[in-house]
């Protein structure tokens, strides 16, 4: 049998319950305007971006500030208001030159009027707009290299805010600027709170290359304010297997007493890979009342669980949880597993599960194992029998990955083809 009309009917199978409407026999002719004027034309928010420019000269400081603002959000389609917007920043509102700057990050990156306009920003009285021009360089990465010796002088600018920001975009736009870490790195023991939430939510940007700032964000876990606990768990996430050495302090932190710093916590053990101290912390978390740190829990096993066998007997146990979304994760996981057999052997039982949001995922996570699920093979033949048109179809998409036995995939497939209650 052709192995490539049984994958193509296994793929038009789990797709054919999308209604399918014929074509309209009168269509609208398509538009010939070139995409230019098409761009042109177009409206955001009512008006045309030459029309938002035109407002950037209003009387009306408030209208000035909106049109800034739309302008930002349009982004790169609004690179026509480039000029008027590169005025904005010498508004006398400071509102407005504010969100000017914020805007020309969004709109102008790799525009050559662009950058000097901002590295001019940086030098403004209000700290707001130096704030905001700093953050608009970052934006540019590498490409505004030469806006480097504005913002080093901007990392000793008496507002803390603004020494961040400063820091954020040197470190875009040279990531050997040491200085700029130590800034950032510093920024966490500030006395505002605000100052620490952003420092950890700056590092996190970062991410993987950030690991100077894991001792750091450790010591962030122990904060008093949960705003910043929870971004410095969540910034140690986003470095991944660089912040696997704060494994031991983010255990910890599983017994926070804020349930969304317990549960960034979870999360983010599954991303320092394979850590002696995880697994058991997180089969612990299973037995917590809060269903989204089991779900986050069960997420991190399914990322141990590719190299770590300790983690399919949490799994095993997850699939039993009573919260369907905890289960369903556990079976995900559970299809990432190095142990394919074992996951399979646990996948099989899933299989007998009497509810179909277990079935379905469980015969697809083994088609995700293929060959290494050979054991399960029984079980999806058995399947194929199944009074579930879905799960017959489920388990004959495995059973093909699986072993790619042909003969016995092919009749359910086309009989469930058949069926007017599939199409």
């Amino acid at each position: 049998m052709n192995r490539l009309l049984v994958v193509g009917l296994c793929s038009i199978t789990l797709l054919a319950g999308r209604a399918v409407g014929a074509p309209p026999r009168d269509r609208e002719k398509k538009d010939r305007e070139p995409p230019e004027k098409q761009e042109k034309d177009k409206l955001y928010y009512g008006r045309t971006v030459s029309q938002w420019a035109q407002a950037l000269k209003d009387d009306d400081p408030k209208r000035r500030y909106n049109a800034v603002s739309v302008l930002g959000v349009i982004g790169p389609p609004a690179l026509p208001a480039l000029p008027g917007l590169v005025q904005a920043l010498n508004d006398k509102d400071r509102d407005v030159r504010a969100k000017a700057a914020l805007a020309l990050g969004r709109v102008g990156p790799g525009a050559k009027a662009v950058l000097p306009a901002l590295v001019k920003a940086l030098g403004d009285k209000d700290k707001e707009v130096r704030a905001q021009a700093a953050y608009a360089i970052g934006n540019f990465g590498p490409g505004a290299r030469s806006a480097a010796p504005a913002l080093n002088g901007l990392l000793q600018d008496k507002d803390p805010r603004v020494r961040l920001d400063a820091a954020y975009a040197l470190w875009e736009v040279d990531r050997s600027a040491r200085n700029a870490m130590l800034t950032m790195i510093a920024a966490l023991k500030d006395d505002d709170r605000d100052v620490r939430v952003s420092a950890a939510a700056v590092l996190g940007r970062i991410g993987p290359g950030g690991q100077a700032a894991v001792p750091a964000l450790t010591a962030a876990l122990q904060d008093k304010d949960r705003n910043v606990r929870w971004w410095a768990a969540s910034a140690l996430a986003r470095m991944g297997v660089d912040a696997k050495k704060a494994a031991p302090a983010v255990v910890g932190a599983m017994k926070d007493k804020d349930p969304a710093v317990r549960q960034e916590a979870a999360a983010a053990l599954g991303r320092f890979g394979d850590t002696e101290a995880a697994v058991p912390a997180l089969t612990e978390a299973l037995q917590d009342e809060d269903v989204d740190l089991r779900q986050n829990a069960v997420r991190s096993l399914g990322q141990i669980a590719a190299k770590s066998e300790d983690a399919i007997p949490a799994l095993a146990k997850a699939v039993k949880d009573k919260e369907s979304a905890v289960r369903q994760e556990a079976v995900n996981g559970l299809s990432r597993a190095g142990d394919a057999k074992a996951a399979a052997a646990v996948l099989v039982e899933v299989l007998k599960d009497p509810t179909s949001d277990m079935r379905y995922p469980a015969a697809d996570a083994l088609a995700r194992l293929g060959p290494k699920a050979k054991e399960a093979a029984d079980a999806l033949v058995d399947a194929l029998d199944d009074k579930d048109t879905f799960l017959r179809v489920h388990a004959a998409r495995a059973l093909f990955r699986v072993n790619g036995q042909a003969k016995l995939v092919l009749p359910v497939l086309l009989a469930a083809l058949r069926m007017r209650a599939w199409t």
